[in-house]
C-alpha cells in the first residue's frame, strides 16, 4: 500500500525563456542523488531546470522562498515520497531511485522494535537504505535487510541505541559512513562475512558499538574507512582491546586490524 505526498520547491532563481523552464536552486544531497559519484561531486551545488507548468500540474508549490527538502530532486523527477505499510503495522517511507525504477527506503514512521524490510514494494526492488532512514529509533532491536539491497547509506541507523542484531544481505556492496554509529547494544551482525560483493565499509560505520566484540570480513572488501570499528582514538583503544577481526591473509581486513591494534584471526 502506498500514497504520495507533495514536496515544496525551495527557491526559484530565474526564468529560462529559451527552454521555457524555471531555474531552481537545490543544495546537493549525496543520498538523494545517489546515482551521482560522490567523489566527482563532493559537497557541490546543483542547478537544474524544470518546466513550471508540469510542476503546478503535479501539485508542487512554487514559491520564492522555502525550506530545503532533501528529497526535492527525487520528488520532482519521481512524483515524491510514498508510504508502505504491511500487515503488522510497519510503516516505511520510500522514493524512487534516480535513473531506475528501483526504490530507496528513506524514513520509518513510529518506534518499532522489529523491522524486516521488504524485497519489493508494488513490484519494484528495494535497493538502498537511505541516509538517516532509521536514525535514533530508540526501541529498535532487530533489523533484517533483504537480498535486494546493495547499499546502506550514511547514518542510516545512527543512535539506534537498543539495536542488538542486524541481518545483512549477501548482495551488499557498501556500508556508508556512520551507518551504525553509537548502536550501543549491537552485538551481532549476521551475514557480513557472506557479503561477497562488499567493497566498502566507510568511516565510523560501526564506531562506538562497545558490545560488538568480533566481525568476520569478506575477501571482496577493498576499503575500510577511518574508525570503521572500535572507538576511533588510540587514547581509548584499551577499552576495545578485546575486539577481533577475522579475515583473509594480506587483505584489507588484516591491514586495518594491524594499523588499529585489533587482534586479527586468519580465515583458512
Amino acid at each position: 500500500m502506498s500514497s504520495r505526498s507533495n514536496a515544496q520547491v525551495t527557491e526559484i532563481w530565474g526564468y529560462s525563456g529559451e527552454n521555457n523552464a524555471w531555474i531552481i536552486h537545490v543544495d546537493y544531497d549525496r543520498d538523494a542523488l545517489d546515482a551521482w559519484n560522490d567523489e566527482q561531486f563532493p559537497g557541490a551545488v546543483h542547478y537544474f531546470e524544470v518546466n513550471r507548468h508540469k510542476l503546478i500540474e503535479k501539485g508542487y508549490k512554487i514559491s520564492n522562498n522555502g525550506t530545503y527538502d532533501p528529497y526535492l530532486w527525487a520528488s520532482l523527477q519521481n512524483d515524491g515520497i510514498y508510504t508502505y505499510k504491511n500487515e503488522s503495522g510497519l510503516e516505511l517511507q520510500y522514493r524512487k531511485a534516480m535513473y531506475s525504477h528501483d526504490l530507496v527506503i528513506c524514513d520509518c514512521i513510529g518506534e518499532p522494535t522489529f523491522i524486516e524490510i521488504p524485497n519489493t514494494i508494488d513490484g519494484k526492488s528495494v535497493i538502498r537504505i537511505g541516509k538517516k532512514a532509521f536514525e535514533g529509533k530508540k526501541n529498535l532491536k532487530t533489523v533484517i535487510i533483504p537480498e535486494s539491497v546493495t547499499a546502506i547509506s550514511k547514518y542510516a541507523f545512527t543512535d539506534c541505541k537498543n539495536l542488538e542484531q542486524i541481518t545483512l544481505p549477501q548482495t551488499l556492496v557498501s556500508i556508508g559512513a556512520g551507518a551504525f554509529l553509537r548502536c550501543l547494544n549491537l552485538h551481532e551482525i549476521i551475514n557480513l562475512d557472506c557479503a561477497e560483493n562488499l567493497l566498502l565499509i566507510d568511516e565510523k560505520a560501526f564506531l562506538q558499538c562497545p558490545k560488538l566484540e568480533m566481525v568476520s570480513l569478506p575477501r571482496s572488501l577493498e576499503k575500510l574507512g577511518f574508525a570503521a570499528f572500535g572507538c576511533g582514538s588510540k587514547l581509548y583503544l584499551e577499552k576495545y582491546n578485546y575486539f577481533e577481526i577475522k579475515g583473509y591473509l594480506d587483505s584489507v581486513a588484516q591491514k586495518y586490524a594491524e594499523e588499529v591494534g585489533f587482534k586479527f584471526i586468519e580465515i583458512n
